[in-house]
């Protein structure tokens, strides 16, 4: 029930029941693609040949991942690697070999399974040898 007095120079809104409904900018909200998922991007890798932590990774919590594709930017903005699900994950090396230790900028895009909308993440991984 809502009380509205607009018949004086203040006016007084009353509201005893509120809803909230997520929509996307088109005022769409498909319940898959409501933001119950979240892509998990590593921090740091140590792609020297000891079998553990050796690629730069990611991977959504509570979605699967249909498709993706990256973008890692060394500290002058220059492109060091990109990729895809054909391609794989980024292993360290670049055009010129392996890639110096040091810190990245990365931008993922995750297609998730039953969802029209990517997920996007940017950030920074450091690369250890």
């Amino acid at each position: 029930m809502a009380l509205i007095n607009a018949d004086t120079v203040q006016s007084y809104y009353y509201f005893d029941e509120v809803s909230v409904t997520c929509a996307d900018p088109l005022g769409c909200a498909p319940l898959a693609c409501l933001d119950t998922t979240d892509l998990f991007v590593s921090n740091i890798f140590t792609p020297n040949a000891d079998g553990y932590n050796e690629q730069f990774w990611f991977s959504l919590i509570r979605a699967e991942i249909l498709s993706y594709d990256y973008t890692i930017f060394d500290r002058w903005g220059q492109v060091v690697a990109t990729g895809n699900e054909d391609s794989g994950l980024w292993d360290g090396h670049g055009e010129n070999g392996p890639a110096p230790e040091g810190v990245y900028y990365y931008i993922v895009s995750a297609q998730r399974k039953s969802c029209e909308l990517p997920v996007v993440r940017k950030g920074y991984v450091h690369l250890l040898r």
